[in-house]
């Protein structure tokens, strides 16, 4: 069992607009296995953060929020370190690893699934936060099937983007 490590999250002064070109990505996961909402992170390991940069819920999860969390918090270990998937099946699962817990369930989730974005089997560019009433193993091996169609996104906004987002993110 974890304990929510001690996370802070810093929401944007002004939200900026969802990074271009994951709609195909999200068309692709609510065929598969659907979900209620999907947030696509990008880490900055010289910051030691994930910042958003798209959201179906922007009003909730804004684009240009910023989420620091200590190395050794397991689902940063588990994701970006050991580049594995991380599964929460449960509320009471999401309740012990977020302290946005509140907001994520209060989205009528039961389950979460966090799946690592990487660049040529080398480099974590960040990950994919798909929220569901419920999964499965066979919506998880479906959603890992699919990461990989986030990192030309992910790389573009790596690259192009951050000085969109404003002072909130400093490169």
């Amino acid at each position: 069992m974890s304990t929510v490590p001690e996370t802070k999250i810093v929401k944007p002064e002004v939200p900026g607009q969802n990074a271009p070109g994951f709609e195909f990505l999200l068309d692709e996961a609510s065929r598969a296995f659907g979900y209620l909402h999907v947030t696509i992170l990008a880490w900055s390991a010289e910051r030691s953060s994930l910042t958003r940069i798209y959201s179906t819920d922007p009003d909730e999860f804004p684009v240009g929020g910023e989420k620091f969390m200590p190395a050794d918090a397991e689902w940063l270990q588990t994701v970006i370190v050991h580049r594995r998937p991380h599964a929460l099946w449960t509320k009471k699962a999401i309740k012990e690893y977020y302290n946005d817990a509140d907001a994520i369930l209060g989205l009528g989730a039961g389950a979460l699934l966090s799946i690592p974005i990487i660049l040529d089997d080398d480099k974590v560019l960040g990950a994919i936060n798909c929220m569901g009433k419920s999964y499965t193993e066979k919506d998880l091996e479906a959603m890992i099937a699919a990461a990989p169609k986030a990192v030309q996104g992910v790389s573009s906004w790596v690259r192009d983007g951050r000085r969109s987002l404003g002072a909130q993110v400093v490169e």
